[in-house]
């Protein structure tokens, strides 16, 4: 099976290269390709660890523009797998060989455990990461799919794929991306390996199991952009989009936002998926935040 994984490079993440590039160089086997997307980042990734194959972003792609061009590039390379990896974590030596060794031709994509690099016996997702899913429903409101710890399936999904439509406004790429397998009909798959995820103050999501002012902001931000979106593949985006922004009207009131977010914290402290926090007024108690 033709396998490649690839990770995208940028200067915040300097500082991080060499314990990713540690754990790409440490993989139990060498039987796949790698292919590192340098995004302006321009230093000489010998001086890393790294020794293999890279591409440029030369003609000032966006974040969605460059992602799509490496998945065409998996297409048009005839891969079968396409492991993706975030430069910032550190993937378990394990990842790639047991990725390969759960590959199913019927399944659309592969993903695993997340656990915290700064303490590596503490599960990120706290055991509530599903073994499989084969519905659009179950992460229609929050994700559990980041580019750390996924794979895509690219031989299975490849005419999907080609097709994949790219947008400059959208913040959460991986929620976009595997919910657009998954309302193709796609399924996945978890495998037994892990990612070593690193919380820093330049994580998109992080930890978003409490709420702030600013987690809140950029909640609202990611789910709004992402339901318009989708709302092109499925008509239920367009009721969580009108529920977004209705919630997103009453919040422009400080003693409401104050109110909302000391309830969504003692209610949904329990929150481990991304975004999962960030409820519309549907999903509160009647009368939880009136005067």
């Amino acid at each position: 099976m033709k396998t490649l994984l690839v990770s995208f490079i940028y200067p915040i993440i300097k500082q991080y290269l060499r314990d990713f590039f540690i754990s790409l160089n440490s993989q139990t086997i060498e039987e796949f390709d790698a292919i590192i997307f340098d995004d302006k980042f321009n230093e000489n990734l010998k001086d890393y660890g790294y020794n293999g194959k890279i591409l440029y972003n030369n003609d000032e792609l966006n974040i969605f523009e460059v992602r799509k061009l490496v998945i065409d590039y998996s297409i048009e390379h005839n891969y079968d797998l396409l492991i993706f990896a975030d430069a910032d974590d550190v993937m378990a030596k394990d990842r790639v060989e047991n990725i390969i060794k759960s590959y199913e031709v019927n399944i659309s994509f592969f993903y695993n455990d997340l656990y915290l690099l700064s303490n590596r016996e503490t599960d990120f997702f706290k055991g509530k990461l599903p073994s499989n899913i084969e519905a659009l429903e179950k992460i229609k409101e929050y994700n559990y799919f980041g580019m750390s710890h996924t794979a895509l399936n690219v031989k299975k999904e490849r005419e999907y794929l080609k097709i994949m439509p790219t947008t400059d406004k959208m913040i959460a790429y991986d929620w976009f991306l595997y919910s657009y397998i998954l309302s193709k009909g796609g399924c996945g798959k978890k495998v037994n390996t892990k990612t070593y995820y690193r919380i820093y103050s330049n994580s998109t999501a992080g930890y978003t199991n409490y709420l702030t002012d600013k987690k809140l902001r950029t909640g609202l931000k990611v789910k709004k952009y992402h339901y318009d979106f989708m709302k092109q593949f499925d008509d239920t985006y367009n009721d969580l989009l009108n529920k977004i922004i209705i919630l997103e009207e009453k919040l422009n009131n400080p003693d409401f936002k104050d109110k909302y977010i000391k309830y969504i914290n003692s209610k949904f402290s329990d929150s481990v998926f991304w975004w999962e926090n960030i409820k519309t007024l549907d999903k509160l108690e009647k009368g939880a935040l009136d005067d």
